[in-house]
């Protein structure tokens, strides 16, 4: 029976982490559950950090990366370290999941580009290395224009820009460089009812192998959606009565958050190719439909956030524990099928 090996950052590299002493490793959540619920599976995992030598892989069925994109940019030192152990398994046909080789493919220029050459639907990307050459480019553009750093997540740096004299009115400090610049695309067209139709929304699913599962959807009134300024992001506030006022009228983006996930799949074979595209195998992607049923990709990410606050907003309203809890089992159920005991 072979091991299962997780790769996470060595001591002192990878990411700095906020408040680190109240956060969970990465992925520790998952790990517990399974050593709680399948003592068999957790008895065949083993975990090796970036900084050390190349383990012996004779007794190893399949290894997962979990590293932060894009590695070999952001963290050059953990690329060189993982991808030695890339080679090795790949010289022994182990099966991979994130492999570092795949791990630049998610800067967002590198991204569309591979997306819109496998026939998928998502804003081109202009990659622009320095503020002089983004206003060099400011009259080219079509508006509105989004901003985003090239390199980074979580919505880093992100900017609307509504039209030309915006984009000059800008303020370099502001932004981080190469920035990827891209049309943006309204989604909303073509729904007749709410929430979808009076606000603009983004959904998020987890592939897994061939796997996909639904995660959730937020809403917004703003473009750029995120959890902040989310219908659900006053569960964000320290302030009580912030927190009951913004319940009032949230009724109708719960059901349709909750009806997603319990959707349990939608648009796999998008999905599957968005992930195949990228050669990330273990990925979240966010996305958004249109009325006619098209998929709009904005984004992967293969070191995505499953545990962290905010994503779970008002927890048990939209019942949190459960979500997770089946995100485990999709992983658990790949892990399996790729390395049956």
């Amino acid at each position: 029976m072979g091991k299962i090996m997780f790769v996470r950052h060595g001591s002192g590299r990878g990411p700095k982490i906020r408040m680190k002493r109240f956060r969970p490793a990465y992925f520790q959540p998952f790990i517990e559950e399974i050593r709680r619920s399948s003592p068999n599976l957790f008895a065949r995992f083993v975990f090796w950090e970036t900084g050390q030598h190349v383990p012996d892989l004779s007794d190893i069925d399949c290894v997962v990366f979990w590293l932060q994109d894009p590695l070999r940019e952001r963290f050059p030192a953990c690329f060189d370290d993982a991808f030695a152990l890339e080679e090795e398994a790949k010289r022994r046909a182990i099966k991979m999941f994130n492999p570092p080789s795949s791990l630049s493919h998610s800067i967002k220029s590198v991204q569309a580009k591979m997306w819109l050459d496998a026939g998928l639907l998502t804003p081109p990307v202009t990659r622009i290395e320095s503020y002089e050459k983004l206003m060099d480019l400011a009259q080219t553009f079509s508006y509105p224009l989004i901003l985003r750093a090239d390199q980074l997540h979580a919505q880093k740096a992100m900017k609307w820009v509504d039209q030309e004299k915006d984009l000059k009115g800008l303020n370099p400090v502001d932004l981080v460089f190469p920035i990827a610049a891209s049309p943006f695309m309204d989604t909303r067209m073509g729904y007749e009812t709410p929430p979808y139709s009076t606000h603009y929304h983004k959904k998020r699913a987890l592939v897994m192998a061939d796997q996909v599962r639904n995660n959730h959807v937020f809403f917004a009134l703003d473009p750029i959606v995120g959890s902040k300024n989310s219908t659900f992001g006053h569960g964000r506030s320290f302030n009580p009565v912030r927190r009951m006022m913004g319940n009032r009228g949230i009724e109708a983006f719960l059901k349709a958050d909750f009806a997603f996930f319990e959707a349990w799949t939608s648009h796999r074979e998008v999905l599957l190719r968005a992930s195949e595209a990228l050669q990330q195998n273990l990925v979240s992607i966010d996305y958004s439909t249109r009325a006619d049923g098209q998929v709009v990709l904005w984004e992967a990410n293969p070191h995505f956030a499953l545990h962290m606050w905010p994503l779970n907003l008002l927890a048990a309203k939209r019942q949190i524990g459960k979500r997770t809890q089946s995100l485990h089992q999709t992983i658990r159920d790949g892990l399996i099928h790729v390395s049956p005991s």
